[in-house]
């Protein structure tokens, strides 16, 4: 009566003195020395007013603790903020617990002073060591108990995961028990409450694989006609491939480089014919429009950002247009008066769109070899007016060379008025190009088929470029020619009477190329080459004057061995006398003119009353 028992199911209040904990630790009542200290007598337990000596010491924990941590704290175990702790309410409290305190004491029973006696330190210290004893006790339990679930666990986990299992398992257990040893099996319980359930998921399954397999019919279903509808598409396909396909075409496999989508390409350029021409490949792409259920042919450029479905792609009109204007006598100006004639190839099918792709880069590289070669030939009056515009001057017209791109035909063929006087001339000028081109083109194949011309070319072909050159050649020789049949009438044929000025033909052998060819191909080449020397050779006119009663006559040959200049050779010698004959050579018709009636004047006008010449009176 009176006494405090201590609770041993809460154990030990945690604020303990931190000097009890340095204490030595007795032997656990487990150990074999504990039946001995159970034996000892027990020490009863000390009352409230002793046990809260001797736990509760504020002043070793809170005693030496700063005022920074020590305020929070008291501000939290009392619940308050901190403007409500004020020095009253510290007063207030402290009178209120010491009442407490006292009223404690009134009421609690005094024990004789003899009890007091009876309990001393070393008491008190034994009845905790008891206490932590067993608190530690249990803990060993604890982490036994533990230690042997995850040593279960990581033997299970070995069967699994082995290099998992290895790094949780104890070494003993590593070194005397095998790894995957220890293993667990799902026991069913078989209930026959479950067999109607069990049935009835038995239905179930069954009906989800009904259904998945009509599912896959479908779907089988669905994928065969596609398969059937591509093989359908891709027959027609090729078979409207092979229609539009001779065997001259060259196909190959392409990708358009934005979409990735195959596609086939059909080479229309002219490289494999001798061209050089590389600013435009010479490539087409076969395109299947499903919409119009027909075959599309569409340039391909070597371009990025280049798609065949690009819908600014446009398909124009690309041709070489000759016009020939004549100068007005009476005017210091030009009139029209030839143009080559404009042909409409504005049909749908696949062979005419190719032959339309091969005219138009035809067309320009026969611009691009105009402009290479008029760039030489600049002081023979050819002008390059802009980058699709030449333009030759002669003495009395001019003839224009222009590369037109529009996209609708209709607009130039309504600016061509009536026929005019040269339009044929313009026309024949055009066709004379074009076989240049196609010349020039047989040259190259025919450079390349023989090492020793290609080792021994420069790398230059401007030089083999033969387009305006032939032309021109032929227009200014024939200017030549009127000039000198003027001078020759005006010196010997108005002079001396009788006297006549004939023209003749000299047929030129055929230039026989010596070298050894290689094979037939080669000889047809050469063959082709060789029928168009009359359009390339350089021109020549011999001209016989001759006199009446005499053997004595005038041979004039002109000549013009770079195309554009004149070369007169003049040759006269007297039958009478070796010793005077004359045999020169002019670039000059002035000089030619002076050199015959030099000749007239001083050789045959001094003999008229020898020979009696008859020589016509000057009026």
């Amino acid at each position: 009566m009176g006494k405090s028992q201590f609770d041993f199911e809460k154990g030990v209040n945690l604020a303990l003195d931190p000097n009890l904990l340095s204490l030595p630790s007795k032997k656990s009542p487990s150990s074999p020395n504990a039946a001995d200290q159970q034996k000892e007598p027990i020490v009863p337990p000390a009352t409230a007013q002793e046990i809260n000596e001797l736990v509760s010491n504020p002043y070793e924990i809170y005693g030496k603790m700063p005022l920074a941590q020590l305020v929070p704290l008291i501000l939290q175990q009392k619940q308050i903020p901190f403007s409500e702790l004020s020095q009253d309410y510290i007063l207030k409290e402290t009178s209120e617990k010491v009442m407490d305190s006292n009223d404690a004491m009134d009421n609690e029973p005094q024990l004789p002073d003899n009890s007091k006696s009876n309990f001393s330190t070393m008491d008190a210290s034994e009845s905790y060591e008891t206490i932590r004893s067993k608190m530690i006790d249990h803990i060993n339990v604890a982490m036994n108990e533990s230690s042997l679930a995850l040593e279960t666990v990581s033997l299970l986990l070995s069967g699994v995961r082995e290099n998992n299992a290895k790094s949780s398992i104890s070494p003993y257990l590593k070194r005397n028990v095998p790894m995957g040893s220890l293993n667990s099996d799902r026991i069913p319980i078989n209930n026959s409450n479950n067999v109607k359930k069990t049935n009835e998921k038995i239905k179930f399954s069954f009906g989800w694989k009904l259904k998945c397999l009509d599912d896959s019919k479908l779907m089988l279903k669905k994928n065969v006609d596609k398969l059937f509808e591509i093989v359908r598409r891709e027959n027609k396909y090729w078979q409207m491939i092979s229609q539009v396909i001779v065997n001259t075409d060259v196909i190959f496999k392409l990708r358009d480089k934005l979409s990735g989508e195959r596609l086939i390409g059909i080479k229309y350029g002219f490289e494999d014919s001798g061209s050089n021409y590389h600013l435009d490949r010479g490539i087409a792409v076969l395109k299947n429009n499903t919409e119009l259920n027909q075959l599309e042919l569409i340039p391909y450029y070597n371009n990025k950002n280049f798609s065949i479905h690009d819908s600014n792609i446009r398909i124009g009109y690309t041709f070489i247009r000759i016009r020939i204007f004549t100068k007005i006598e009476s005017e210091d100006d030009f009139i029209l008066s030839g143009e080559s004639s404009i042909t409409n190839n504005d049909s749908t099918n696949i062979r005419d769109q190719i032959k339309k792709f091969k005219d138009i880069i035809f067309e320009k590289e026969l611009m691009y070899q105009l402009k290479k070669e008029s760039s030489q030939l600049i002081s023979y009056g050819v002008k390059i007016e802009n980058e699709n515009k030449i333009m030759i001057e002669l003495p009395n017209e001019k003839i224009e060379i222009e590369l037109l791109q529009v996209d609708d035909l209709s607009t130039v063929m309504n600016e061509q008025d009536n026929p005019k006087i040269n339009d044929k001339r313009a026309n024949l000028i055009l066709i004379t190009l074009r076989l240049l081109l196609v010349v020039i083109f047989k040259k190259n194949l025919r450079r390349r088929s023989t090492t020793n011309s290609i080792s021994n070319h420069n790398g230059s072909y401007s030089e083999d470029i033969l387009l305006i050159r032939p032309i021109l050649g032929k227009l200014r020789h024939q200017n030549y020619k009127i000039l000198l049949k003027k001078i020759i009438k005006q010196n010997i044929l108005d002079i001396i009477e009788s006297s006549q000025c004939q023209e003749i033909k000299i047929t030129r052998k055929p230039n026989n190329d010596t070298t050894r060819t290689v094979d037939k191909h080669i000889d047809k080449l050469n063959k082709d080459i060789a029928s168009f020397d009359n359009l390339i050779n350089t021109p020549v006119s011999h001209f016989e004057v001759s006199l009446p009663d005499r053997k004595d006559s005038f041979k004039l040959v002109l000549e013009s061995p770079n195309y554009c200049n004149a070369i007169i050779s003049v040759k006269y010698k007297d039958p009478l006398n070796d010793n005077r004959a004359f045999d020169a050579k002019f670039t000059e018709l002035k000089e030619v003119e002076e050199f015959l009636y030099f000749i007239i004047t001083e050789y045959i006008l001094k003999k008229e009353t020898e020979e009696h010449i008859p020589i016509k009176q000057e009026h």
